[in-house]
């Protein structure tokens, strides 16, 4: 379980494994030039958030870095990278179709080849996500789809569809101690 502060979570722009549909887990992958106006795109409602983000913690990948670079611009906030946040270790299913894996992971519950299992991949996020909630007050985590839905589970919560750029805000429910909801600021 995470501690009782609330936090946003802000997912990457679209990447070339996106549009072209493949699982890029943690391979390093560009954002499109279609991912780069989103980001820019989403500074507005990055520039609004309320309560204002101390700070960006985002993952070592690309298309997470850069989106946080590009959504950050005009408020500057400190931007810390850490790996603790990058996306699930797909091992062998790097690579391959979305259509084809979608199933297995989603649906079926198998775990990737050669990758992280669900637990070590939500106990990796769980643990960085608290190191900085500790730290900091409303930190906003630029990373990726599969976070987001791991912090959905952590939190047991429904696991929200995630678009690109989206943001989400996570904060303790006010009626019910230890139990979270989320809403969708931005997508």
């Amino acid at each position: 379980m995470l501690p009782l502060k609330s936090f946003y979570v802000m997912r990457h722009s679209e990447s070339e494994a996106n549009r072209a549909g493949y699982f890029s887990g943690q391979k390093n992958v560009a954002l499109t030039e279609q991912g780069i106006e989103q980001a820019i795109e989403a500074r507005i409602a990055f520039n609004r958030l309320s309560p204002e983000p101390q700070i960006i913690i985002h993952s070592q990948l690309s298309r997470a870095k850069d989106t946080a670079r590009l959504a950050n611009e005009n408020k500057n906030l400190k931007m810390i990278e850490d790996a603790g946040i990058a996306e699930h270790d797909f091992g062998d299913w790097v690579g391959q179709p979305w259509h084809e894996v979608k199933p297995l992971y989603y649906e079926q519950g198998v775990e990737p080849p050669n990758g992280e299992t669900r637990l070590e991949f939500n106990t990796r996020i769980g643990q960085t996500m608290t190191t900085y909630l500790m730290q900091y007050d409303h930190p906003i985590f630029v990373c990726h789809g599969g976070v987001i839905r791991g912090v959905s589970e952590i939190l047991n919560l429904s696991k929200p569809a995630v678009k690109n750029c989206a943001i989400f805000y996570f904060y303790p429910h006010e009626h019910h101690e230890d139990e979270w909801d989320f809403s969708v600021v931005y997508e």
